[in-house]
């Protein structure tokens, strides 16, 4: 997959989705596959490459900033994930939000990603006050010879799908409610990095990421989870939180791997959230620890058994 975080002149005809694809959630997804289906079914003539299909998302300045449900290189992972061709990704700054409308669609999407297709949210609006709405890139589209399509919303549970709701749910300790939003599990990517070793000592030893700052996180507590280490796949516990029991002063996030015995600090590896198991509590000591560590396993057991 190609990135770019700037605008370039592309030459090969590319089929494109703009958006701000903060989340990749359900929405985001259906916007995808409609644009590799119109990608896989163009047809070009002799000796023309077939188009490519392009993300055109923005980045928000730093004082617009929420906690996002995924950090830059975790959204690029999925967007590959999902056969994403290229991926464009610019600052939302004062100069792109000048640009008139009309300027947008001939300067940026016809003379430089030189769309064949086009593919955006039912809302979506841009150029100077947000002039630009679904109507004029419908208007623009046959004289300069692209197709078009506005996706309607999705919904989930009689709600409209949206990014502040995948949010919320994550926080509000709703998980599978979120995972169903976003189409997927809830993940997090990073690097492992020493801990206190305490798990090893009471025969859960654990894989500990540092989560970035800027990065949603889920509700305190424990999860049975699948962890991607080296592209196997394995299940585990994770919890996240303060860890009280051993006086914890961050919130953090480790994680017993399950049937796994190898050395991984400095792997990037990921932690997919499956199911909420309990909430972060304070042991009397490390003994109590260890029996509820043997309790949450049972639910790999569980899932081993379903598979």
């Amino acid at each position: 997959m190609e990135v770019y975080n700037k605008l370039v002149k592309l030459n090969v005809p590319t089929v494109t989705c703009i958006g701000k694809f903060d989340g990749i959630h359900k929405g985001h997804r259906l916007l995808i596959n409609e644009a590799k289906k119109f990608a896989k079914a163009y047809k070009t003539d002799a000796g023309c490459e077939a188009p490519k299909v392009l993300v055109f998302t923005f980045r928000v300045m730093e004082s617009d900033k929420k906690k996002n449900i995924y950090t830059e290189e975790e959204k690029l992972y999925l967007l590959e994930e999902l056969g994403v061709d290229i991926v464009i990704s610019l600052e939302f700054n004062a100069e792109l939000k000048s640009i008139k409308a009309e300027d947008f669609v001939e300067q940026i999407l016809i003379n430089k990603l030189n769309i064949k297709g086009l593919f955006v949210g039912e809302d979506f609006r841009f150029g100077f006050n947000r002039n630009g709405n679904i109507e004029l890139l419908q208007f623009l589209s046959e004289p300069n010879d692209y197709y078009f399509k506005a996706i309607k919303k999705l919904s989930e549970n009689g709600e409209i799908i949206s990014s502040t709701r995948v949010r919320e749910a994550l926080t509000e300790n709703a998980l599978e409610e979120g995972n169903a939003m976003l189409g997927d599990n809830f993940f997090v990517m990073g690097k492992v990095v020493r801990g206190k070793q305490l798990g090893r000592t009471i025969g859960f030893p654990t894989a500990n990421i540092k989560v970035a700052q800027e990065k949603i996180m889920p509700f305190y507590g424990a999860y049975l989870t699948e962890v991607i280490v080296k592209d196997r796949k394995y299940y585990g516990i994770s919890n996240y939180g303060m860890r009280p029991t051993v006086d914890g002063d961050n919130p953090n996030l480790e994680t017993f791997i399950d049937n796994f015995d190898e050395n991984i600090y400095g792997e990037k590896i990921i932690v997919k959230f499956l199911k909420f198991l309990r909430t972060e509590k304070k042991f009397g000591n490390v003994d109590e620890l260890r029996a509820q560590l043997e309790e949450d396993k049972k639910s790999i057991y569980n899932m081993h058994k379903k598979n």
